[in-house]
């Protein structure tokens, strides 16, 4: 199994939604591409699957960062593959900052 996984950012936001304490931060995009090896390395029997991925970071009050990852990805349809989606939600330890965005 391998996997290649680019982000790159779209815009850094650092707004909030009137009175509430609610904010986007930053906005970045992501490409995916998965391929397995089996038994056979034609290119009609590869499974591969590719997809696009939105992250919003967001802020709660000024102390509770959470990101999102929306996704879309398809795979193989000769091979089974379909059209699969993914909304996942997760806790930010560094205030809202993405692992994207992290400086080392």
């Amino acid at each position: 199994m391998a996997t290649a996984h680019y982000t790159f950012p779209l815009a850094e936001i650092s707004r909030g939604l009137g009175t509430l304490p609610l904010s986007f931060q930053r906005m970045s995009a992501a490409l995916r591409l998965q391929a397995a090896a089996i038994d056979s390395l034609r290119p009609e029997r590869l499974p591969l699957s590719a997809g696009v991925e939105l992250h919003p970071d967001l802020m709660i009050g000024d102390l509770f960062g959470l990101g999102a990852q929306l996704g879309l990805y398809q795979g193989v349809p000769s091979l089974g593959g379909g059209l699969q989606f993914l909304f996942m939600l997760s806790t930010n330890e560094s205030g809202g900052e993405s692992a994207a965005g992290r400086r080392h």
